[in-house]
């Protein structure tokens, strides 16, 4: 190996010389290139060469000493000169006299060749035999080279010997260095534990073994004990395999999973550590613990994986070390997802980026256009494994068609057939625009997979209505960042209909997985509702929204079979936000966990149900085709949808009728989620018209919309100031009760209130929350004890602990016994 220095640079250029005369020439360049460097001929203080000088002469008897103690000899040995030790020995260090390495001393480097000896011997099982042949009395002299791996192999036990020759067999098929092992292995039996893990470290800093603690075949340790193993890269095969045959690839992944682009980084020069570090990285990652299994030999060159993803999903990637067609070096990175693609390659540029800089790459990426085989050759301003990273699906390219040859035009998605296997339905109203990007990066991170995720509206309705359809298509996980927000939204009803669609579909194995984003919508929430309608206050629009009761309906029948996780609720468990953020990885780690299950399928379900959506004026509905009617009361909220409501005495309340305002809430007409059709609702019960109450000609509900009488100026009074006919401000006797037996006394002001926002029976206590008791002028101090209340009494009636989740398709729960309530 020579080095040449050109443009003020070091570049390797490997040749074999035969003869010698490499070594001299190596040598003689490397004393050029060190005369150039900037720093030489500079002064360093005279005590440095004393330090030098005096660990050099010491007789230390010890591979690695610790720092501290080597610090005091050397401090005794420069007596009457006052020297910085510690600098001194990281001046030298640097230089390779010594070496520093965290807390401890390797006086001479050089002792690392018998430490690496073992590790890197051509035949460690001959060697083996060798010592037993050598042990036997009428055995002839022998190689002292035997001595080399396990030198008292021959004085073992016959059952320490099996397990001594398993563990060195480990090492020469598959490459793992166990710590057992080191106890036998000669320049380590003799070394401390501490000085191991220190020598360890060494070899680690300089590329020559990799912590290795993974999963599947390749690793037994890690998990349940103390034991470490390491993979030796310096035993791996760096020499280009055979060509990389995409035909072979196709077979391998089976054609189960999404094929994607081929990738092929091409090196000037590729040392020959870069290929074994780039394999050592990726079976050291953690991130393939679950389900790992090796396909090939690493001697081959070439590293296949098969990952079990979940119990129905596997995904494959292949890395190969293989010469391109101009003879140059190439490492082909193939794999079955962009996620996983977007990790090797980030891993291939790190490693080469960090481990050998200054190394000349150029990166082509090999897939199959509309047109026939294309190439895209990536620039030198531009890095793969950022622009994958970045997520830029809409970037514009040049790429170039190898028959006919010509230069087109696409985008990044073309090229990578980006189908985002994770969908996110949120609303742009709730709190999952402040969790949402968070919980997307680190399931991004754990799972390898691309998330779908609208981080901005989109400008106009039907892009957003197939940008939607096709992205809970593609999805194996739906998570929906469920809120009152999200019930009263088309779109998310849209993408929660098709969601449970797939989920019931035998073909699809869709999973749904529920974020609760406020405390209203946890499962103890959700089955205390009666199947009604409800209103509450929207804090984005400063209006009520309407949730309707086939909606309501719809959610306790089969949503509430889905776990529903409610660490990220504004505020958290507990008043620590460090243990909220513990508890709520911890969560991602259940939710991963259960998602790499089987789904349980009952044997003999039945056909799964259509599900539809329709828009009645501004309330959105999502229901089941063919579910029978409900009660005209069921369907009749106290406030119509986008009325202005009376706000909070801090907010000022919009002037008039707010109409829908987000891309998200445009009002359509009825649209299915299966076949696109639509059907009518039960017609809801006339509504007379009195003095306090008139009807909307607009409102198809037929939902009562509270006026306040008009003096003769024309000029409408506060309908909270004005007195009210005593029937109509009755609240049930049921109320009354409940409100007595907590000692609250309501005046007759505070009772109208509660009658304004819809309180006709117990059950209704349960859709009251602090905005919209507020939003009728009750006094915060009465409100907060209300809601107390409330709460007490549904910690006394709702379950305690979460069931698990049913079998699909969940099954509608029994009727629940009256007067249960929840808060909501």
């Amino acid at each position: 190996v020579t080095m040449e220095l050109a443009d003020g640079r070091v570049h390797c250029v490997e040749c074999v010389g035969g003869d010698g005369t490499s070594a001299a020439e190596l040598r003689q360049v490397l004393v050029e290139c060190a005369r150039a460097l900037p720093f030489m001929r500079e002064s360093i203080p005279k005590g440095y060469t004393t330090v030098k000088d005096a660990c050099l002469a010491h007789e230390w008897g010890r591979v690695a000493v610790p720092m501290e103690e080597a610090v005091e000899v050397l401090r005794g040995q420069c007596e009457g000169q006052t020297v910085d030790v510690h600098g001194a020995l990281g001046f030298w260090s640097l230089l390779g006299f010594m070496l520093v390495h965290d807390d401890w001393l390797l006086p001479r480097p050089t002792d690392m060749i018998d430490l690496v000896r073992p590790l890197v011997h051509h035949d460690p099982l001959a060697a083996l035999d060798k010592t037993l042949a050598r042990a036997r009395p009428s055995a002839a002299a022998q190689d002292a080279s035997a001595d080399w791996v396990v030198p008292g192999f021959a004085k073992l036990g016959r059952d320490e010997q099996a397990g001594v020759r398993r563990m060195v067999e480990r090492l020469v098929h598959d490459k793992v260095l166990c710590e057992e092992l080191q106890a036998h292995l000669r320049g380590w039996k003799d070394a401390s534990k501490p000085e191991r893990d220190a020598l360890l470290g060494v070899l680690v800093q300089f590329g020559l073994v990799v912590s290795h603690d993974v999963g599947g075949e390749a690793g037994r340790s890690g998990a349940g004990g103390d034991a470490r193993e390491w993979l030796c890269t310096c035993r791996m095969d760096s020499r280009p395999g055979r060509k990389w045959d995409e035909q072979k690839w196709k077979d391998f992944v089976r054609d189960e999973t999404q094929n994607v682009s081929v990738v092929r980084y091409t090196f000037g020069h590729a040392p020959s550590a870069l290929f074994p570090h780039i394999i050592a990285s990726q079976m050291s990652n953690w991130e393939y613990k679950a389900g790992y299994r090796r396909r090939s030999e690493l001697e081959s060159g070439m590293l296949s994986v098969e990952i079990q993803a979940t119990a129905e999903r596997h995904e494959f990637f292949q890395l190969a070390l293989t010469k391109g067609a101009d003879g140059a070096t190439q490492i082909v990175v193939a794999a079955s997802s962009v996620g996983l693609l977007r990790s090797l390659c980030a891993c291939v540029e790190r490693v080469a980026s960090w481990r050998f800089p200054g190394l000349s790459l150029a990166v082509q990426v090999h897939f199959s256009g509309a047109d026939g085989a294309c190439v895209w050759r990536i620039g030198a301003d531009m890095t793969l494994g950022r622009i994958l990273a970045s997520k830029d699906w809409d970037r514009s390219v040049r790429v170039e068609l190898l028959e006919p040859r010509e230069t087109v035009s696409m985008k990044t998605r073309e090229i990578f057939m980006a189908a985002p296997g994770i969908f996110f339905s949120h609303s742009w109203k709730d709190r999952s625009i402040q969790v949402g990007p968070f919980i997307r990066d680190q399931i991004e991170m754990r799972m390898r997979e691309l998330v779908w995720y609208d981080e901005q509206m989109m400008s106009t309705e039907d892009q957003f209505q197939s940008r939607m359809a096709e992205g809970v298509k593609n999805a194996w996980v739906v998570c929906v960042f469920f809120s009152r927000e999200v019930l009263a939204s088309g779109n998310c009803l849209r993408e929660i209909g098709m969601a449970r669609e797939q989920q019931l579909n035998p073909m699809a194995n869709t999973r749904i997985v529920i974020f609760a984003m406020e405390k209203e919508v946890t499962y103890a929430a959700i089955d205390a509702w009666p199947i009604k309608s409800f209103t509450f206050f929207s804090d984005k629009d400063k209006v009520y929204r309407t949730v309707h009761a086939r909606t309501v309906k719809f959610v306790k029948e089969h949503l509430l079979g889905v776990n529903i996780y409610a660490e990220w609720i504004k505020g958290g468990a507990s008043k620590d936000p460090a243990e909220d953020l513990a508890k709520q990885s911890q969560a991602l780690d259940r939710i991963i966990s259960n998602l790499r299950k089987p789904l349980d399928r009952p044997a003999d379900s039945k056909p799964p149900p259509e599900f539809e959506i329709e828009n009645q004026g501004e309330v959105w509905i999502l229901g089941t085709k063919g579910d029978a009617e409900l009660p005209a009361e069921a369907l009749v909220p106290p406030h119509s949808a986008g009325t202005t409501a009376v706000a909070p005495a801090k907010a000022a309340p919009p002037a008039a009728t707010t109409a829908a305002t987000a891309a998200d809430e445009t009002p359509q007409s009825s649209v299915g989620t299966t076949a696109g059709t639509s059907s009518e609702l039960p017609a809801a019960a006339p509504v007379e018209p009195s003095a306090t109450t008139e009807v909307d000609a607009t409102d198809k509900l037929g939902i009562e919309v509270e006026t306040a009488p008009q003096d003769p100026a024309g000029a409408t009074a506060d309908p909270l100031q004005t007195p009210v006919d005593k029937g109509e401000t009755q609240l049930p006797r049921e109320v009354k009760a409940f409100l007595e037996e907590r000692n609250l006394q309501l005046s007759q002001r505070d009772e109208a209130a509660l009658v304004q926002l819809g309180v006709g029976a117990l059950d209704d206590l349960s859709f009251l929350d602090e905005q919209a008791l507020e939003g009728v002028g009750l006094k915060k101090v009465l409100a907060a004890k209300l809601l107390q209340a409330i709460r007490l009494r549904i910690a006394e009636q709702a379950p305690a602990v979460q069931p698990t989740p049913s079998p699909t398709p969940w099954a509608p729960p029994p009727p629940k016994r009256s007067g249960c309530c929840t808060l909501s």
